[in-house]
């Protein structure tokens, strides 16, 4: 029986202050591993030059432009891509089969951050670009905006998971736990940079065992440090990889974690 795999991409930050390196290694790895569906979790870019954390401190904002922002935002999706196309192009070539995965490109808090920056800007509305800033559209990709939810195979996907019956975002040490409670099915998400998991078992009327379900946290990729970290990068949590989830029953999976060293150790 042949088990369908979901490919979760955690938070990848591009940023034009660091190289794109790795996103060459993750367009190796999908086309070598070809997974079913993709999910790009969201905060695939930082967008710092219109951080709200940085407004008012131009020495903090020097050299930044939105432009290299959109840039290496756009440059680190062809990355990804480009082995995907060139593997196209040979199976066209054997009259093969294309690979076509079902990709959901998900927004993060990162990229809302051209929607709040607009706000008391309504002049730069329809000029500073607030969906879709790498081109997933033309791909045929489907395009979430943040916190919204996708759904495959009876798991949700979302950037952060929201609190119950609260339109905000979870977080803190024990965001998996407090995800689990609020979701009636498995949940996946990003946002935290952290690789954790809780798992409860819950009673239905079809099963006498229950049915679990897991909150997934699937940690970040990318390899840099940025600076806001600076003196504490002994004390951090984050994990950095990628996540391959493989759907054994309606809203139940299988969890492997692959490490972003050996995704460039490897696909590099």
């Amino acid at each position: 029986m042949a088990y369908e795999t979901t490919l979760v991409i955690g938070d990848a930050h591009a940023d034009a202050r660091f190289s794109n390196e790795r996103f060459v290694a993750l367009g190796n790895f999908i086309a070598e591993q070809q997974p079913d569906h993709i999910v790009q979790i969201g905060d695939f870019g930082n967008l710092d030059s219109i951080s709200f954390h940085t407004k008012g401190k131009p020495l903090l904002q020097e050299g930044m432009r939105l432009s290299d922002d959109l840039a290496s935002m756009k440059d680190a999706f062809d990355k990804i891509w480009s082995p995907v196309d060139k593997l196209n192009a040979k199976r066209t070539a054997f009259k093969h089969k294309q690979y076509k995965p079902n990709v959901h490109w998900m927004e993060g808090n990162h990229e809302d951050r051209t929607w709040r920056y607009i706000q008391d800007k309504p002049e730069l509305s329809g000029f500073v670009p607030t969906h879709d800033f790498v081109g997933a559209t033309e791909r045929g990709f489907n395009v979430v905006p943040f916190r919204d939810h996708v759904y495959i195979n009876g798991v949700a996907f979302t950037h952060a998971p929201l609190a119950p019956a609260k339109n905000v975002t979870l977080a803190g040490k024990f965001i998996c736990a407090r995800a689990v409670e609020g979701y009636q099915q498995s949940v996946v998400f990003g946002h935290v940079h952290h690789r954790s998991i809780h798992s409860v078992n819950r009673n239905t009327a079809n099963s006498s065992t229950g049915t679990r379900i897991d909150a997934i946290s699937a940690g970040c990729y990318f390899d840099y440090n940025p600076d806001y970290v600076r003196g504490n990068e002994g004390q951090l949590n984050w994990w950095r990889g990628l996540v391959m989830l493989t759907h054994i029953s309606p809203g139940e999976v299988d969890i492997e974690t692959i490490d972003i060293r050996r995704i460039k150790q490897d696909y590099l």
